[in-house]
């Protein structure tokens, strides 16, 4: 029974733990069926009110194109305005015009200008259609504003260019206008103050590049301008340095990879990925996102496979695609959500002919493709397999269809040929029949069950406002559309140690928590909170928060500065000292003897991890932050290390090597109780000392003044008495010697004679040993030698 019992626990456990590793398909499960039950039960009352009611639909064929008539040469389409109902384009005839594509004329509406000799040679617009800026061969600019009213005022001619400018491009918020072409250089023109006729823009010259400019690109996050090259060479400039144009262009990264020419550069919808195309047969994805330079070069995915130039691409408007177009007759879509981009194998779109250009509406439904055969495709990309449909295959144009562009609204676009015809069509008139059970009609019988259903969604979200404390009724209807229905999933980006959050912005992560997804940028860890299992951690990934689950403390995994301007504490001998300017760096503790590398830049410890997370240090006040916390740890250290030792020990140099501040450290770095806390010191600067007390710091330069005086005592009285006895033992060396001398002659004299005899005899003999030390050369220093040998000998004694 008990094995029984224990068995079903670990079953448990074991279902639990799968569940949780794959809450996301679970959630996506549980979506769907209500997806189903919603519209079974919306489709149930429009089958019913419809089969009872209404006639049987009939399908609707696809309408013929608006022809614009009275184009110029080398025509081309420049955009659309903001409520898509005016094309604007524009032709090498030096003329723009405006066609009010609401009307059932062929003809322009107005011409805005005429007359630039040098004719048109490319052509931009602003997203909100304030600003139009065309260029000619005679190296200018002319930049209009208010298009959208169609003004005739007279333009703005930015001049600087050496050659003829080939590429325009608008920054998303309209701030900069980016020129470049055949003078190798790039020129930002700021738009921010309004320029006249009189008061041109100025311009900031970014002249790195070595060969004619060939494609432009702005970050929707107005962070980066990529540009490229006729060599293949690539390089983003960051706008952020823009008020620092040496700074902006030594801090430029310069991306290499392709060999040949660059057709066309696009970034992601969300900034992250650069696109960029070429004649070398490849496509190449670059990850902006990343922090290191090396790293964005490094982790370049390429796209390879292609048998021929690719010339044009797109992002899908919500970032799943990557559409690119290439001569060997193909179109290739580039799943962005899969985890190896560049190892999968592409949905191949196969045509007659080559591929001229992609276009992708807004709302993502249809895909527009353009070839040689003069040929212009339509794709439906909401079926279930792309490649295996029959697109729609509009045949009205005369030459080569070379280019096309979708209007914001998604119901226009407009292709272009090389015989100078522009065609914009209706997508709203060229769709699939409704399923035959169903017309339009039906759809009437929905509204009574989607009102019931529409008030029950926002008393759910009122409630949840009520209980949440939210701001406006508009959250809680959002948290509940998202719960319930998978649609606007909230998202957090977690970076440098916080979440991302605009001013004055309400996160329902945050604030309620899942479902959403939470992007953990390198370099930083959020733990979660879970209601079936214990609090989790996750680093570095791409989360998804499941219903009933909660973000709790973020993490900043880089290494950090602890700084502290003061600290008082008192030595052992009781003396009130204070240290300024502490500083020290720590971070959460990394796995023992591993080093950062590049495969994992941060090999942080897991225990250290929910250390960091889960031993909180409370007060009388609340939680403390941890970064308190480990400052904390670090002062107490400093305060049991001054306790336990004198004010000298602790400033006075000492005797052998140890410096009392590098031993000071040391106990800091090797005591300091941040263990616990998940952290590690790295280093530790101990600042400066300074005693509080001035008497004291008065009476300790006394005490070594006296000090210093009865060394200084000690040393002199030890000479004068090295002196006195070297002068003793020099005045006994001398008696001795002459007690040795005449010692010497006796022995050697014969004393048998008279006394008087005798004494002449050792007269003589003494006067011949002076005589016979006066010939030895070394005798003197010889002498000396013993001497100082004696001397020697008696001062060690």
């Amino acid at each position: 029974m008990q094995n029984q019992r224990t068995g079903s626990i670990q079953l448990t456990q074991n279902f639990s733990q799968w569940y949780h590793q794959n809450i996301f398909y679970w959630e996506l499960f549980w979506v769907i069926i209500r997806w189903l039950l919603l519209i079974g039960m919306l489709l149930s009352f429009a089958f019913i009110g419809g089969w009872l009611f209404e006639a049987p639909p009939s399908p609707k064929p696809p309408s013929k194109p608006k022809s614009l008539l009275g184009l110029g040469p080398n025509s081309m389409t420049v955009a659309f305005s903001e409520d898509s109902n005016i094309l604007i384009t524009a032709s090498s005839d030096s003329t723009l015009r405006f066609w009010n594509l609401q009307t059932t004329g062929q003809t322009p509406d107005s011409i805005l200008i005429q007359g630039q000799e040098s004719g048109l040679v490319a052509a931009a617009a602003s997203r909100s259609g304030k600003w139009l800026a065309v260029s000619g061969n005679n190296h200018e600019i002319w930049l209009f504003d208010q298009i959208a009213q169609r003004g005739s005022g007279e333009p703005i001619i930015l001049k600087g260019h050496q050659n003829k400018v080939t590429q325009l491009a608008f920054s998303p918020d309209e701030n900069w206008l980016a020129s470049a072409g055949e003078d190798h250089q790039i020129r930002l023109w700021y738009l921010v103050s309004s320029p006249t006729q009189s008061t041109p823009s100025y311009s900031i010259l970014l002249p790195l590049h070595t060969e004619p400019i060939t494609a432009l690109a702005f970050s929707p996050n107005n962070r980066w301008l990529a540009s490229g090259s006729q060599g293949g060479s690539i390089r983003l400039w960051d706008l952020n340095r823009v008020s620092n144009p040496e700074e902006m262009m030594n801090t430029s990264i310069q991306l290499n990879g392709h060999s040949e020419k660059i057709t066309d550069l696009a970034f992601s919808p969300k900034g992250r990925w650069l696109a960029s195309a070429s004649t070398d047969n490849s496509v190449r994805l670059w990850d902006v996102f990343l922090p290191d330079p090396v790293w964005i070069t490094q982790t370049v995915k390429v796209l390879s496979g292609y048998r021929g130039d690719v010339v044009d691409l797109e992002f899908s408007p919500f970032g799943q695609w990557l559409v690119t177009a290439g001569e060997d007759k193909t179109v290739r879509l580039w799943n962005l959500n899969t985890w190896d981009i560049a190892a999968q194998k592409p949905v191949i779109l196969e045509l007659r002919s080559s591929v001229t250009s992609v276009t992708m509406t807004p709302d993502q439904h249809w895909l527009i493709t353009t070839s040689n055969d003069s040929n212009v495709r339509i794709w439906n990309m909401i079926v279930a397999d792309i490649a295996d449909q029959d697109p729609f295959v509009l045949r009205d144009h005369r030459g080569k269809a070379i280019s096309s562009m979708a209007s914001p609204n998604g119901r226009w676009v407009a292709t272009v040929d090389d015989r100078n015809g522009i065609k914009v069509w209706d997508l709203t008139t060229i769709r699939p029949p409704a399923f035959s059970l169903f017309n339009q009609n039906s759809l009437r019988h929905i509204l009574i069950p989607l009102a019931v259903f529409i008030a029950i969604m926002i008393s759910a979200g009122a409630y949840v406002q009520d209980i949440y404390y939210l701001p406006s009724l508009r959250y809680g209807i959002q948290y509940v559309i998202a719960s319930m229905f998978g649609i606007g999933y909230p998202q957090l980006t977690i970076d440098g140690g916080r979440a991302i959050l605009r001013k004055g912005e309400i996160n329902l992560l945050r604030a309620i928590g899942g479902p959403g997804f939470v992007l953990i940028q390198p370099g930083n860890a959020a733990f979660f909170r879970y209601l079936r299992r214990p609090t989790g951690a996750r680093i570095n990934r791409y989360v998804f928060l499941g219903p009933f689950e909660s973000l709790g403390a973020i993490v900043s995994l880089e290494d950090q500065e602890g700084y502290i301007e003061s600290w008082q504490c008192t030595t052992q001998d009781g003396i009130p000292i204070e240290l300024r300017d502490i500083r020290f760096r720590f971070r959460v503790r990394y796995i023992e003897k591993m080093n950062r590398t590049m495969e994992n830049p941060y090999p942080i410890d897991p225990k250290a991890l929910m250390q960091r997370g889960g031993n909180i240090t409370v007060n009388e006040r609340g939680p403390i932050p941890w970064e308190d916390s480990i400052r904390m740890a670090v002062t107490t250290s400093i305060t049991d290390y001054i306790q336990k030792n004198t004010i000298d020990y602790l400033t006075a140099p000492r005797r052998s090597d140890q410096h009392p501040r590098f031993e000071f450290q040391r106990y800091i770095l090797d005591n300091a109780k941040v263990y616990s806390r998940g952290a590690e010191l790295l280093w530790i600067e101990v600042g400066h000392f300074h005693i509080l007390d001035e008497r004291v710091e008065e009476t300790r330069i006394d005490a070594w003044a006296v000090e210093q005086k009865g060394l200084i005592e000690q040393r002199m009285a030890r000479v004068e008495a090295d002196q006195k006895i070297l002068q003793e033992l020099g005045r006994a060396e001398g008696q001795a010697e002459i007690i040795r001398s005449i010692a010497q002659a006796l022995n050697e004299v014969n004393m048998s004679g008279s006394p008087k005899e005798n004494i002449h005899r050792v007269f003589l003999a003494r006067v011949a040993q002076i005589i016979e030390t006066w010939a030895l050369p070394d005798s003197k220093n010889l002498s000396e030698q013993h001497r100082k040998d004696d001397i020697g000998e008696h001062g060690r004694q």
